[in-house]
């Protein structure tokens, strides 16, 4: 029998058993049976359990498929993308930068296919934190969590940072002080992020989509203004992809330049996991995830190297604005473009959207950065108190405040100018979104192989993965390689020794938590025939059963006006 999981689990995630169930291994009965300990005690509850009799550190399921592709998608499209981007061409010239984003975005597929699996059979509070915990080392999923709060929290202090750079667009003057921007949004952030994630979902749904829609648009002028349709210039075709050139510079000076912003790619498509994250809170995370994940993946690709390519084309990679100009927003590659293309009065639309992109995708880093620390604090991995959820919409609110005020490392760039801070913040988050997807297919090899050993089949997963488990190997080793090399030229003359920290201080700490859980707690890495493939995992029937009464509510679903809306919303 494998051993139920106890260094973290689902708490009060776990989806109870029924005893109807006729495919259910005698493992699993066998565990089912036994005592339960505290944490947990609410494996039993049934499904049609009310809010007010789930424990306190539940979270609540009320997303829908809709609600998790765009908070996917919109957590990701943020400042980072409409400004970042401009720093990928700057640095690696169009081609290079369309490079290093594919090869990051193939990293992405794999590790999505990866994570699908696992979400869609293990719909748990934590995903891929627990799983860590579950599949390889209880170290493990302590780092795990901890590297991944981080990465939110470098994120949303960059939203923050943001804010500032942003708002000055308008504010050239700054009559309104820059910790006061961020004191406003800091307000709104948790204002929104209390209104429970029923709520929270609806926001992100249309805020998502209102970025998908400007950025479809900016795609629709930038092919008017390359054919030489506004402006000046004249048809402009490929011309900068001559000259300048298609990278920054020749032979080592190329390589150089695509290593740079492998970082910024990486911190661009960090956010793609979430779904994960969110299977937790999802309705049926048999449909959603797999939707989810697969949609996503494909509209961040198009839309990240759409963005990028269509930048490259209407802006040069030597344009002084991309890198000397003191306000961000200013800088952003989009405007750029659309003021060399003679539509200037767009500037404003571009600096309105990037606003929307700092409110959704600081929404969204608030609400991965609290569950994750709201995990942590529920299995033990942190102070008990950061596990706590309302009683009345499930709100984390402990791990909420928390987070927000540790994102306040942003008013740093009061004294220490906006620009360097973000440079650094996105250089840090980047690294830590390599050490998190290695440990996502790691998990996912160990978890193959466990299933393997255990004699189960892959006929069981409600999703599989394309080409496991050699996808995951593959992006696995390509994340490691990738988490050193990617700061090989903060080595180069001129050094700065900020510069190295920065590039590599996520790697060693890491370590440091790994070797000191594990020694503190004297944890084992999990043996494959004693892993436990069966907490917390949703069944086949589970799913069955869901779909038959789905199926059987829809028949009449042409009769009823309320049912039609809600079928195309969701």
């Amino acid at each position: 029998m494998s051993a139920p999981y106890t260094g973290g689990g689902s708490g009060g995630d776990h989806i109870a058993t029924n005893a109807t169930h006729t495919h259910q291994s005698s493992a699993f009965k066998e565990m089912t049976s036994q005592p339960t300990s505290p944490e947990h005690e609410d494996v039993e509850k049934t499904r049609s359990n009310t809010t007010a009799e789930e424990e306190p550190e539940q979270l609540r399921r009320a997303l829908k498929t809709r609600h998790m592709t765009m908070i996917a998608i919109g957590g990701i499209i943020g400042p980072g993308l409409l400004v970042g981007s401009g720093q990928a061409l700057a640095s690696a010239g169009p081609v290079g930068a369309l490079i290093a984003f594919a090869i990051t975005g193939l990293i992405v597929f794999f590790v999505l296919q990866a994570l699908g699996e696992m979400a869609t059979l293990f719909a748990i509070r934590g995903s891929f934190v627990e799983y860590a915990g579950r599949f390889v080392d209880p170290a493990l999923g302590f780092v795990c969590g901890w590297v991944y709060w981080e990465l939110w929290i470098s994120v949303l202090a960059n939203e923050y940072n943001a804010v500032a750079i942003v708002i000055r667009y308008w504010d050239g003057a700054q009559v309104v002080p820059t910790g006061a921007w961020i004191a406003i949004f800091w307000v709104l952030f948790m204002g929104l992020s209390m209104l429970g994630v029923l709520a929270y979902g609806e926001v992100e749904f249309v805020l998502a989509t209102i970025k998908v829609i400007g950025i479809v648009i900016f795609f629709i002028l930038s092919i008017v203004i390359n054919v030489g349709g506004s402006g000046d210039q004249g048809y402009l075709g490929f011309r900068y992809f001559r000259d300048p050139g298609p990278f920054n510079g020749t032979g080592i000076d190329a390589l150089n330049g695509i290593a740079k912003i492998l970082v910024v790619s990486a911190t661009l498509y960090a956010g793609t996991e979430a779904t994960a994250i969110t299977a937790a809170e999802a309705k049926n995370p048999r449909r959603s995830v797999p939707i989810a994940i697969k949609s996503v993946f494909w509209r961040i690709l198009i839309l990240y190297l759409g963005t990028i390519f269509f930048i490259g084309l209407n802006v040069p990679s030597n344009d002084n604005q991309l890198v000397s100009a003191t306000s961000k927003a200013a800088a952003s590659p989009l405007t750029i473009a659309l003021r060399r293309g003679g539509i200037g009065a767009a500037a404003s639309v571009i600096n309105a959207l990037i606003i929307l992109s700092v409110i959704s995708a600081g929404n969204s880093s608030l609400y991965i950065a609290s569950r994750t620390l709201q995990s942590l604090g529920a299995t033990g991995r942190a102070p008990r108190i950061f596990g706590w959820t309302s009683a009345k919409g499930k709100v984390p609110i402990p791990a909420l405040v928390l987070s927000n005020l540790i994102a306040l490392v942003s008013l740093l760039s009061i004294n220490s100018g906006a620009s360097t801070v973000f440079t650094y913040i996105i250089n840090i988050s980047g690294v830590s979104t390599f050490v998190i997807f290695a440990i996502i297919c790691l998990c996912h090899i160990r978890f193959r192989q466990a299933w393997a050993r255990q004699g189960r089949s892959v006929d069981e997963f409600p999703f599989k993965a394309m080409l496991a488990p050699w996808g995951s190997w593959g992006a696995f080793v390509l994340n490691v390689v990738l988490m050193f090399f990617q700061g090989y030229t903060t080595f180069l003359t001129p050094r700065k020794a900020a510069d190295i920290i920065v590039a590599y201080i996520v790697i060693p700490v890491a370590a440091a938590l790994y070797i000191g859980w594990k020694l503190w707690h004297k944890t084992k890495i999990v043996k494959l025939e004693e892993m436990d493939l069966d907490s917390g995992r949703r069944l086949m029937e589970d799913y069955e059963a869901e779909e038959a009464v789905k199926d059987k509510a829809d028949k009449k679903w042409y009769k009823s006006p309320k049912t039609i809306a809600s079928r195309i919303l969701s």
